[in-house]
């Protein structure tokens, strides 16, 4: 498992982490340590590359 110390605290980016995200859609600021704001999110599904 590789961790980081990211935003000052452990987060987990070894693959099979439960996927998180902060939210800007509604014009949402975050500024210091933001960890505690991250959400369960879907996965980014890759469309490939065209060529």
């Amino acid at each position: 498992m590789y961790k980081s110390r990211l935003f000052g605290k452990e987060t987990d980016l070894s693959e099979g982490a439960p996927v998180l995200k902060l939210s800007i859609a509604n014009g949402e600021t975050y500024h210091g340590n933001a960890t505690k704001e991250f959400k369960p999110a879907q996965p980014f599904r890759f469309m490939g590359v065209k060529g």
